[in-house]
């Protein structure tokens, strides 16, 4: 009797992944997955890359921002399958379809045709993903990529009619941030978007989080790898923790100007850098409301001191004047 070999192979779709997958299967090209640490992502990814891989010829690319991390997370990683079988993330690969096998560039060429290719895609490495003339791109950890890379392969990708996944916990407000929010809110149906934390999965149990604590994680870390959010331990971000409190404090929250109350604009000036300006009242019982924030760069002073310029401020319009008694300037 002749074996048939089931793809996925020894791999269960999780029942919250199984949007993603089945946007994947209507052949939306542009996945893009906030999914918390733990959940899965890339062995999810993995298979559906295996299933397409096996259905049409062509070239697949599972890229991280560094090539370490792609030789330790996929190449020479193993995982517990949950029915207390430990394998290799490669071992989804039926042996059977592998042709050739090349550890040192991190390829397998199946005997279909298709490659599958582990890279960092940092630097120079973009260039060559790109001369590869992929159909497939998984892009791990997204949030810590440096997006000029998905720049980079983008062209070629289109050109193939090609499919992207991108996956990451958050890192700030940066690039993955902006993408995963076009994803939830564009009409283009190309697009998927999936935000999963502990509380949607149930992955880990309740003492988790509790222990993670006790044992020193710091807050911020725990809120952005396992509640995915992107205003909570973002690398770079100086004043993230604080925005956050004001957050949960209700203190950010919509405000009107007061006719009676002159408009005071704080600045911290720059040419090569940005100049950033604050609009804010001071009340008579001395609270101070921040109305409103500009900011632009690469222009001198006068686009700024302009008479009776117009600023568009988000949702106000501020019109002031350059008058000492309306605009305070500090100079740092």
């Amino acid at each position: 009797m002749e074996n048939k070999i089931q793809i996925p192979h020894k791999f269960l779709c999780r029942q919250y992944q199984e949007p993603a997958w089945e946007a994947l299967l209507e052949q939306k090209k542009r996945i893009v997955c906030c999914w918390h640490r733990g959940a899965g992502k890339d062995l999810f990814a993995l298979n559906f890359l295996i299933y397409a891989a096996l259905q049409k010829p062509a070239v697949y690319l599972h890229c991280f921002p560094k090539f370490n991390q792609g030789k330790r997370a996929i190449w020479q990683s193993v995982h517990d399958t949950g029915k207390g079988e430990s394998i290799g993330y490669l071992d989804h690969f039926p042996k059977e379809l592998i042709k050739h096998k090349n550890s040192s560039d991190m390829c397998l060429e199946l005997i279909n045709g298709s490659f599958y290719y582990v890279m960092g895609i940092d630097g120079k490495n973009a260039d060559v993903a790109r001369g590869l003339n992929p159909s497939f791109v998984i892009l791990s950890e997204y949030a810590y990529m440096d997006p000029q890379s998905w720049y980079t392969i983008e062209p070629r990708v289109s050109l193939n009619n090609g499919t992207a996944l991108f996956l990451s916990t958050p890192n700030g407000q940066n690039h993955f941030y902006n993408l995963y929010n076009y994803a939830k809110n564009t009409d283009d149906k190309n697009y998927f978007a999936s935000l999963l934390t502990i509380d949607e999965t149930s992955v880990f149990n309740e003492s988790f989080i509790e222990e993670k604590r006790k044992a020193g994680i710091p807050e911020d870390f725990i809120q952005q790898e396992y509640y995915c959010s992107f205003t909570r331990g973002a690398e770079g971000s100086y004043y993230g923790k604080q925005v956050q409190q004001a957050r949960d404090e209700g203190r950010i929250t919509t405000l009107s100007i007061k006719d009676d109350l002159p408009v005071n604009s704080a600045w911290d000036i720059g040419v090569g850098d940005s100049t950033s300006i604050w609009i804010f009242q001071t009340l008579p019982s001395g609270q101070i409301h921040f109305l409103d924030y500009y900011e632009n760069h690469g222009v001198g002073l006068a686009h700024y001191l302009e008479d009776k310029k117009q600023v568009y401020l988000g949702s106000s319009l501020c019109s002031f004047r350059h008058e000492k008694s309306r605009v305070r300037i500090w100079r740092r």
